[in-house]
């Protein structure tokens, strides 16, 4: 697991590398990763009218891979156009 976070970072730092040169016209980039979130759990500040207790709600969710495409067009220094997809 460590050796992908290691491997990850390194090709971000490349590419980030190469997109500060970024000139008008047209470009495109591809990022993977792997999502690790973090369960947690929140209460309500509002009592069940029932039970008289407050709500609690747990989330969480599976690890799982990440995935995002952009294509675009840089019209000047300050504007450009983008289209962007991903899977989470």
């Amino acid at each position: 697991m460590k050796l992908k976070l290691l491997a990850g970072a390194a090709m971000a730092a490349a590419f980030a590398a190469s997109g500060a040169a970024a000139q008008e016209g047209w470009y495109g980039a591809v990022d993977l990763g792997y999502h690790i979130p973090r369960d947690f759990e929140t209460t309500s500040s509002n009592n069940a009218p029932v039970t008289g207790q407050p709500y609690v709600w747990e989330f969480n969710q599976e690890d799982d891979w990440a995935g995002f495409a952009r294509l675009g067009y840089q019209l000047n220094p300050h504007w450009r156009v983008e289209l962007e997809v991903d899977v989470r």
